[in-house]
């Protein structure tokens, strides 16, 4: 059957049900139909609902088609955000578990990137996954490129791509250090960037009148998984969450959280419901 047809049995429905008792003369299925007044009004009342019951009923195929291809589309949807969430929740967050021990003193803006330096690197611990540095972007991240080297070999090297936002400093991910390491070198590169950076730490010589990066030992935190996975720790934000509020206390968190489950189960019910 064509659309044009199925428009002007749809139409003919219509008038049927808002007028029962009349007798309609047959409606020549062109693109033009001429009708009465009384006609249009009719057509014009014919509801949202009347419509969609009527094409469901020509194509039911298609409507359990549609409607089994969104259950399976929302029930992957929200098992894989599920799955998410736990990966997440299971892992630990990075913490700190030693420094290059330099103090920010001294900083400088940036106006240009595409500049490295290299600098000593203290001491860095085992499993050492990220490595953090005192440098932070007025609007939007630069790449940022870290290499770890012992002469001339490298142990390790990671990158942060651009546009990691506004922070005070940039963490960078390395590949794990499966052993302490003593006496190596850090090598940072800045990327190019339209926009302009600072850089923060102590001075390697006499003070200039311009701090540019070769001129600066960046202040180097060194970060590893902590021992504790973010499930542990959900008591204790849940707690500092609460606090500072009218009604203060650990429910809150959790009253949110079932709050944010029921809309979101109510939002799936909903679009099932609207299907046509």
């Amino acid at each position: 059957m064509t659309s044009e047809t199925c428009e002007t049995v749809t139409v003919l429905t219509c008038l049927r049900n808002h007028d029962r008792d009349r007798r309609l003369n047959p409606v020549k299925r062109t693109h033009q139909s001429f009708l009465s007044a009384d006609d249009s009004v009719a057509i014009s009342t014919c509801t949202h609902d009347d419509r969609h019951q009527i094409r469901n009923s020509h194509h039911p195929i298609d409507g359990m088609q549609l409607m089994r291809a969104t259950t399976l589309a929302l029930t992957a949807g929200l098992g894989l955000m599920l799955i998410a969430i736990v990966l997440v929740l299971g892992s630990s967050p990075l913490t700190v578990t030693g420094t290059n021990s330099v103090s920010e003193n001294v900083s400088g803006e940036l106006t240009k990137g595409n500049v490295s330096s290299c600098q000593p690197a203290a001491i860095i611990p085992r499993g050492t996954s990220a490595i953090r540095l005192s440098i932070e972007p007025i609007d939007v991240g630069p790449e940022v490129s870290v290499k770890v080297l012992t002469g001339s070999r490298i142990l390790t090297s990671g990158r942060r791509p651009a546009g990691w936002g506004s922070a005070s400093t940039v963490t960078v991910p390395v590949k794990p250090i499966a052993h302490a390491v003593y006496g190596a070198r850090i090598c940072t590169t800045v990327g190019t960037t339209g926009q302009p950076f600072r850089i923060s730490g102590k001075l390697r010589g006499s003070r200039k009148s311009e701090v540019e990066l070769q001129a600066l030992i960046l202040r180097a935190e060194y970060l590893r998984p902590g021992p504790k996975s973010w499930f542990s720790l959900i008591p204790s934000v849940a707690y500092h969450m609460g606090l500072g509020r009218a009604a203060s206390g650990t429910w809150i968190v959790f009253l949110a959280l079932a709050l944010i489950l029921a809309v979101a189960i109510l939002a799936s019910g909903l679009v099932l419901k609207e299907l046509p």
